[in-house]
């Protein structure tokens, strides 16, 4: 039972790497936003509102072309880091700005091919650079931003390790888009893992997990052992049926 259990956490932490998933992206800088402008799929009062990221500069440094997911992740929060040549491997959320500029919101993962085990999770407001880029499965990019974390009240990605703009003084994301038409061909093989590598991985901290932010692929056969794990149950208070946000393999 404690492994099903851990491999049904492990396979959601593979899933939810770099699924779409469903929220609210919570504050828009458009005007007079209806409610939940910025939501996609559920979206309640317990999803808390964007802060747009960002962080006071706290010191710079260029991660260079070797182990550089890997390097940023582990800076203080606030520092400036350079992501060169990495390939964007999901779309969390996205939006179309509202006011007719074709400025685009959207949350992704990116993935060093050099270093396929590290991914990194990158926080694109509208006024971001360049503001009419939306990422796509397969880009290559060059990202310059800030280091720092989502805010723990984000559902789905609360607490999370990104890149961003800075809010104070404002300096924004620099997107460089050097590939946009490879598509999914153009994205690094999922990492074959083994339940074992995944329950070190889960055991680790986020600066140095393997596979964190990654696709990964779980060889099966696996079998559904529990598709309503009490620990994935989402917490609601408006009497509605429950609805859980993974299950557990084994």
């Amino acid at each position: 039972m404690e492994l099903r259990k851990k491999l049904g956490a492990a396979a959601l932490l593979a899933a939810t790497a770099i699924a779409t998933a469903a929220g609210c992206g919570g504050r828009d800088n458009d005007p007079d936003p209806v409610p939940d402008a910025g939501c996609t799929g559920v979206c309640s009062t317990d999803a808390g509102t964007n802060t747009d990221a960002g962080t006071t500069d706290a010191g710079t440094t260029d991660a260079g072309t070797t182990g550089q997911i890997a390097a940023a992740r582990k800076l203080s929060f606030g520092s400036k880091a350079t992501l060169r040549n990495v390939v964007v491997t999901g779309v969390h959320y996205e939006k179309l700005s509202e006011l007719g500029n074709s400025s685009w919101r959207s949350y992704f993962w990116v993935t060093d091919p050099a270093a396929p085990k590290d991914g990194l999770f990158i926080h694109k407001f509208y006024t971001d650079t360049p503001d009419a880029y939306r990422p796509q499965p397969g880009d290559t990019v060059d990202i310059e931003g800030y280091f720092g974390t989502e805010p723990n009240y984000e559902p789905f990605s609360g607490r999370r390790h990104h890149l961003a703009n800075q809010r104070t003084p404002a300096v924004p994301l620099a997107i460089t888009p050097k590939t946009t038409d490879a598509g999914v061909g153009g994205m690094p093989p999922a990492n074959e893992v083994t339940v074992e590598q995944l329950e070190a991985s889960l055991g680790l901290g986020q600066n140095s997990a393997a596979f964190l932010g990654t696709r990964v692929h779980l060889a099966g056969p696996l079998t559904l052992t529990n598709p309503t794990p009490e620990a994935l149950k989402r917490l609601d208070s408006s009497g509605t049926p429950p609805i859980y946000y993974g299950f557990e393999v084994g």
